[in-house]
């Protein structure tokens, strides 16, 4: 498992500047929008609400549609 905190994802721009983006609620309202899975939804949901999760293979499958 990993842990991943969606609040704190470093971005670098085309200068090389690093800077940090809360995608969290991104994240989870586009989870939200594209599925009807249950199972899917209440990861969108710990997402949104608490920005940090442990991923564990069927989380990381989720993430990657």
């Amino acid at each position: 498992m990993m842990k991943i905190d969606f609040r704190k994802i470093e971005v670098s721009d085309l200068e090389g500047k690093k800077s940090t983006l809360d995608l969290s609620k991104e994240l989870g309202n586009q989870i939200y929008r594209k599925t009807a899975d249950l199972g899917e939804l209440e990861l969108e949901t710990t997402i949104y609400k608490d920005g940090e999760i442990e991923v564990d293979a069927s989380q990381a499958a989720i993430l990657n549609k």
